[in-house]
């Protein structure tokens, strides 16, 4: 993966949107429960759960704000999150269906330019 490039990522059965910035992984903050909260990254740099949550300019948000800003988050609904997963699963079979042709036209232009 290049720098600010985006893929799809499969990980725990959900796909995600991976970018890489300045040698570092991210994956794109998806989950409803975020949605009051100005983080859009989470840095994939570990798996034990400590995760870091970076805003648009890739500035990390403070853990203590993160975590009182989630314990005042209303509650969600059964119903919202299994639509949330449906709208997601979709977008997922969307984006891997139009993968390959995006990677195709990503090599052509590659191509044009080292010419």
């Amino acid at each position: 993966l290049n720098n600010k490039e985006l893929a799809c990522f499969f990980r725990n059965n959900h796909f995600s949107t991976i970018l890489k910035h300045e040698g570092e992984l991210y994956l794109l903050v998806t989950d409803q429960g975020f949605q009051s909260v100005p983080v859009v990254w989470e840095k994939l740099c570990q798996v034990d759960g400590d995760s870091i949550f970076v805003d648009e300019n890739f500035q990390v948000y403070q853990a203590s704000s993160l975590a009182d800003t989630l314990s005042n988050s209303p509650p969600l609904h059964s119903s919202q999150t299994k639509a949330d997963v449906d709208r997601d699963f979709a977008l997922a079979v969307q984006l891997a269906s139009e993968a390959p042709d995006h990677v195709e036209h990503t090599k052509q232009k590659q191509k044009g330019k080292s010419k």
